[in-house]
């Protein structure tokens, strides 16, 4: 009799099927096999971690590896939404690499980008990621003008600067002493 069977069909994808077998001769059924286990193959789970890092200008995404149901990740699928709401577009359609980190460079500061990220595999993809959004945060101010008091500046020193992008609300002004350590002089100037 064949030591072979290839029939088990029609089961669902990424489930853990277990086996045993038993021998069958004139006498009847005879005891079982040790259990076997082996799981279909499917596309990768969804990412549920991506995590965003932002800065005046970049956006890093970092995220966990999804598990993977018998064919490996070979890249990834970025998508990028800007404005929120608006749409996603792709940015990068396949990293080419396992690497679970990618920097979105160029960006606006003070600008409010969503992503979303895909596992590629030779199988299929996985359904997409959790979708974060996060503001890049606002590029400094230039501080242009120290001293400008008009030759009275005994006791008194002005500050002016210019604007960083984006909507500010105030900001946060700090000195030192003769280069000594900064402290606080000013926590937000929309309070004084």
């Amino acid at each position: 009799s064949s030591t072979s069977f290839l029939g088990d069909t029609g089961l669902a994808t990424k489930t853990q099927y277990n086996y045993m077998i038993a021998g069958i001769n004139a006498t009847g059924v005879g005891g079982n096999s040790t259990a076997a286990a082996a799981t279909t193959y499917g596309v990768p789970d969804a990412i549920n971690d991506l995590a965003l890092g932002p800065t005046s200008s970049t956006m890093t995404l970092t995220w966990s590896a999804p598990t993977v149901y018998g064919f490996p990740i070979t890249g990834y699928k970025i998508e990028r939404e800007s404005p929120v709401g608006g749409g996603y577009s792709t940015i990068v359609a396949d990293t080419g690499t396992t690497t679970t980190s990618y920097v979105n460079s160029g960006l606006s500061s003070f600008t409010q980008y969503g992503y979303k990220v895909t596992a590629i595999t030779s199988f299929g993809n996985s359904a997409t990621s959790n979708e974060p959004s996060a503001y890049t945060v606002t590029d400094a101010p230039v501080l242009n003008v120290v001293n400008d008091c008009y030759h009275a500046c005994t006791t008194q020193l002005n500050l002016e600067w210019t604007a960083p992008t984006g909507t500010i609300t105030g900001y946060k002004i700090e000195h030192n002493v003769n280069s000594g350590g900064y402290a606080t002089l000013v926590a937000n100037t929309t309070n004084t």
